[in-house]
């Protein structure tokens, strides 16, 4: 049901795909990597969160302050380099390879 999205991956490559990228991590150590990263990065969200505040208003609205050119043409570029990102992964069949960080960053900023 899902082919279209991993069946463009070339598995003849070594750990591009297949059960030798499957088991190339043991669950023992996705599960101690997983463990440390929440031990690390878990405290400091907390942290943080406590710390977060709203915006005064005169900060979100400043009409005296146009917004500058170069921050709008640099979220179009973003735009679009992420729309060909997608459209190059599913003319490829190989969307599954947009979960991978770099693409979520992208769509994240």
């Amino acid at each position: 049901m899902l082919e279209w999205a991993y069946q463009g991956v070339n598995i003849s490559v070594p750990r591009n795909g297949g059960t030798e990228c499957a088991e190339f991590l043991t669950m023992k150590v996705r599960t101690l990597e997983t463990l440390i990263v929440l031990m690390v990065f878990g405290p400091l969200f907390l942290w943080s969160v406590k710390r977060l505040s709203p915006l005064p208003h005169s900060a979100l609205w400043k009409e005296d302050h146009p917004e500058p050119v170069f921050k709008r043409v640099l979220l179009v570029a973003m735009c679009l380099i992420w729309g060909v990102e997608i459209g190059f992964k599913f003319s490829s069949r190989t969307v599954i390879f947009l979960l991978n960080p770099c693409h979520i960053t992208t769509a994240m900023q």
